[in-house]
């Protein structure tokens, strides 16, 4: 038994450690937006991924990101995207189909009670803007958005299926 936990203990290990050289890379990676670098990609928690980190206090309403995105028509994502590990990564555009958010659009993780990021799906130009909130995101701090009422994991656990969110509200699916 011992050796199975030292051989699990190791496996974090080398896990935590690939993570601090990817945080390094995406450090150097950080988005730059008017010569300013407001946020950073990280891994803090490998069960939640990479997300994306201010590295200065941003105050609200500031404009911190716009995602170039993919237009996936409906018939296209009930045929074949829905099947798909990027199922997770749409997000539902007012008046029917799906974008998938480019750049670091997909990286914001949700925070369904206090959101610090508002996005707008801009089905005409084909992207998603992001800002700062209401309030001011201080250093250090994750970006989060809420990805809306209805989340894959928490309908996956409540009734065992894998169906998305079926709303046209701009939130992902």
């Amino acid at each position: 038994m011992a050796t199975e936990e030292q051989a699990e203990t190791d496996t974090v290990a080398e896990q935590c450690s690939e993570h601090n050289k990817l945080n390094a890379l995406f450090d150097e990676m950080a988005m730059k937006e008017s010569g300013t670098i407001l946020y950073q990609i990280r891994i803090n928690d490998p069960s939640r991924g990479r997300g994306l980190y201010a590295t200065q206090d941003i105050a609200p309403f500031t404009h911190i990101h716009t995602a170039p995105c993919i237009y996936i028509p409906i018939t296209e994502y009930d045929d074949h995207l829905k099947f798909t590990e990027l199922n997770h990564y749409v997000f539902n555009c007012p008046g029917g189909g799906k974008m998938v958010a480019l750049g670091h659009g997909s990286l914001f993780n949700h925070d369904g009670k206090s959101p610090n990021v508002d996005y707008r799906v801009d089905r005409e130009h084909c992207c998603i803007r992001y800002s700062t909130g209401h309030r001011v995101v201080k250093c250090g701090e994750e970006l989060c958005i809420c990805y809306g009422s209805r989340i894959w994991w928490e309908e996956n656990n409540k009734e065992g299926d894998d169906s998305s969110s079926s709303s046209d509200d701009g939130d992902p699916v």
